[in-house]
């Protein structure tokens, strides 16, 4: 079963930076332009950080609903701690953007479609909001 959904995204305080996140993201390969959404059209939820940059992320309610997931058990730090006793080497990892580094495929990248003041764009990659999103980047 198909739904469409377009509601206007607010947040005009923000739209200069919104148009240049949107220009960004689709220079990068992240999103990309969609003239005629078909299927699923999420609401945009923006996200102002401490920095005054914007992290964009889905609203998919329904879309997470139906979502058939692999459930992964993240480690906890309680687990964590006590295989680290005797080590002498530690590193740290940023993933920078990290859900934003696996690429969707055609079909899953059209159940990512959302509505914006820009009109309407699918993401290419990962985006941050759908209910699997964690799992699939703890996998990898």
């Amino acid at each position: 079963m198909l739904f469409l959904l377009l509601v206007p995204l607010g947040g005009f305080s923000l739209r200069p930076k919104l148009e240049e996140k949107f220009k960004k993201l689709e220079n990068e390969g992240i999103i990309a332009k969609v003239d005629n959404p078909q299927g699923w059209v999420s609401n945009l939820v923006l996200i102002e950080k401490t920095d005054g940059s914007i992290r964009l992320s889905l609203d998919p309610k329904d879309l997470n609903k139906v979502i058939k997931r692999d459930y992964v058990l993240i480690p906890k730090i309680e687990e964590l701690v006590p295989k680290l006793t005797d080590k002498k080497v530690f590193s740290v990892l940023d993933l920078k953007d990290g859900f934003f580094q696996i690429e969707l495929d055609d079909k899953s990248s059209d159940l990512c479609t959302f509505s914006s003041l820009f009109g309407c764009y699918k993401f290419l990659r990962l985006p941050m909001g759908l209910s699997c999103a964690p799992e699939i980047l703890q996998i990898i």
